[in-house]
């Protein structure tokens, strides 16, 4: 491998160098000399490490794998859970909408009720201030009128002809 393959490189490209058998041809010829029987890349015990080595080389990242997979679903329920907020907001808006108008249509409402009890506090304030006002004339008729019939006794009292000075002198000789 050349230093440039070497970032192409990924662990299933390292165990297919390894089955080649070029790594292990060495060990072939090794174990021909010691004596007896030829090692094949290809026997249970070779097997055995090469299934070890994938299986430590690839547990991290199976387990790296798996961890992603299980945010991977995380996220995509959450992504769900947001679309469905989502496609609720248009009738969020519209019940915060109706809710507003209705607010308003209240405080409309109260508004006027406040500006027709204000009205009829005035009115009553009027009414009272007319109603003491009348009750003043009323006791200014009376006194006038208590003053008139005394002036209608005095008028009487001088309409009435009274003897002469001298009718008065001679009067009661009769």
């Amino acid at each position: 491998m050349t230093p440039q393959d070497y970032e192409d490189v990924t662990d299933a490209t390292v165990l297919e160098t390894l089955a080649d058998g070029s790594i292990f041809e060495n060990e072939g010829a090794g174990a021909a000399t010691s004596g007896g029987n030829i090692r094949s890349w290809r026997s249970e015990d070779l097997e055995g490490q090469v299934t070890a080595a994938a299986e430590k080389i690839l547990k991290p990242l199976m387990d790296r794998v798996q961890d992603l997979t299980k945010e991977i679903v995380l996220k995509d329920l959450k992504i769900e859970e947001m679309d469905k907020q989502l496609k609720l907001l248009p009738d969020f808006e519209a019940q915060k909408k109706k809710l507003l108008a209705e607010i308003e249509a209240e405080r409309k409402a109260s508004e006027i009720q406040f500006n027709k009890a204000k009205e009829q506090e005035e009115e009553a304030r009027a009414l009272e201030a007319e109603n003491a006002l009348l009750k003043k004339k009323a006791e200014e008729a009376l006194l006038s009128a208590a003053k008139l019939a005394d002036l209608e006794k005095v008028v009487q009292e001088l309409q009435k002809p009274k003897p002469s000075f001298w009718k008065k002198f001679f009067g009661p000789q009769q």
